[in-house]
């Protein structure tokens, strides 16, 4: 009897928990303001060593795209590695990107090609927290 009341006390409370709507943050990231200078693609190219001291080579593009949307490509020598989909607006010199659940906040500059972000309390966009892009043609 106290197994069948634990499982209704605990089925009541696991579908009166309300599920988080991130269509509310769709509504806040779509549409916001930002710098048109970001648009396009942007590479990365790094270098890491594995538990054998091997290297390995690392592709990483950003795209920012119209409409607060973009996409992060990372790949291991020409395979890709993985594909993250992200929502991303500016103010002022940040760069909010929300992906994986996170709202990331980077300090971000560009200069000539050059894109840098950094990392402010970051979960990671790579491997570390100050990363440079190239613009891409």
């Amino acid at each position: 009897m106290f197994r069948l009341m634990l499982l209704i006390g605990i089925s009541i409370a696991l579908f009166s928990c309300e599920k988080q709507d991130d269509s509310e943050l769709d509504d806040i990231i779509i549409g916001r303001d930002f710098d048109p200078e970001l648009l396009g693609t942007w590479a990365m190219n790094s270098t890491s060593r594995d538990y054998d001291n091997a290297n390995i080579f690392w592709i990483d593009s950003i795209h920012f795209g119209e409409n607060n949307i973009g996409k992060q490509r990372i790949y291991q020598f020409s395979e890709l590695e993985r594909e993250v989909p992200f929502q991303y607006y500016t103010d002022n010199d940040n760069l909010f990107i929300f992906r994986n659940n996170n709202l990331e906040n980077w300090i971000y500059e560009i200069k000539n090609d050059s894109l840098t972000i950094v990392s402010i309390y970051s979960i990671y966009i790579s491997y570390s927290d100050v990363l440079t892009y190239l613009k891409s043609k």
